[in-house]
């Protein structure tokens, strides 16, 4: 494939301001911070499926 090919179906290359890998303009964002917030995601519902309700009106009030 040439490089023409490749910017015509991927479009242009960028460099992720986050961690400095490069994606090209078709994936629309970095795959590597994708991944690594999703995975935060994941967790974070994780953890407040299974906090009681006590736990989470404290948490929703701002306490410790």
């Amino acid at each position: 494939m040439s490089t023409y090919d490749k910017w015509r179906t991927e479009g242009d290359t960028h460099k992720c301001r986050d961690c400095g890998d490069e994606y090209a303009e078709a994936d629309r964002e970095c795959s590597r911070c994708a991944d690594w917030r999703s995975d935060l995601m994941d967790k974070a519902i994780a953890k407040l499926e299974a906090m009681t309700v006590e736990e989470l009106d404290e948490f929703a009030q701002g306490g410790n």
